[in-house]
């Protein structure tokens, strides 16, 4: 889930509300796991079976293998979260404030495990949340649904407030059953597209993201 910083208050408190929110509800998407394979320009290939052919002790014929694209992790949002947290805490900083720096190392630790443990990922049909142990995507615990959403689903994607500072991924799908849309914020949503909006914390290489949705086709207003 992404903005700017200013001052002390006006900096940290609508940074950390959204922050925090935004943790809360990738933390209900997911569990967590470990790590995969070598990279190619922030991103890591590797091949995914699906179907019968998938298991090793079945006489079935074989299955293709998709190409799949995980994408390097970033730890940037993370370091940044705690190199605030030092700011706000440290002794004599004029913007000293003990329990914003609590949040804001808490948070920044809590990031740092989703980006060791969580992973993009791009295949030749859909973009995909899934484990860095290379385990598939999990259920979506607030609309239902595996957390993979088909490229031609997409109305519209991008990176919060920027892609130079990225804060969040955002993107919008039609994918999602229009019974089961939950409703994001309007300060959050920057545009006003019929689909479902999502936001996740800028974990992975938001150059590589921007590169994946633009080769998949992904739809951007």
């Amino acid at each position: 889930m992404q903005q700017h910083l200013v001052n002390r208050r006006s900096a940290t408190s609508p940074v950390f509300m959204l922050l925090v929110f935004l943790g809360m509800s990738l933390s209900r998407r997911l569990t967590f796991a470990s790590l995969p394979s070598s990279s190619i320009r922030g991103v890591h290939r590797t091949t995914s079976r699906c179907g019968p052919g998938a298991s090793r002790n079945r006489a079935v014929a074989p299955v293709a293998a998709l190409p799949l694209e995980i994408v390097e992790p970033s730890f940037n949002l993370a370091g940044g979260c705690l190199g605030l947290g030092v700011l706000l805490g440290v002794k004599g900083s004029p913007v000293k404030n003990g329990l914003f720096a609590i949040a804001a190392a808490v948070f920044g630790l809590f990031i740092a495990f989703q980006t060791f443990n969580l992973r993009f990922a791009f295949d030749s049909e859909a973009f995909e949340l899934r484990f860095a142990n290379g385990a598939g995507p999990d259920q979506n615990a607030v609309v239902g649904g595996i957390n993979r959403w088909s490229y031609k689903s997409f109305v519209n994607w991008d990176f919060l407030p920027s892609k130079d500072f990225p804060i969040l991924v955002y993107f919008k799908e039609t994918q999602t059953p229009a019974a089961d849309r939950q409703e994001a914020p309007d300060f959050l949503v920057p545009d006003s597209l019929d689909g479902q909006a999502h936001f996740f914390p800028a974990i992975a290489d938001a150059a590589a993201l921007d590169r994946g949705f633009a080769e998949h086709g992904c739809t951007k207003a």
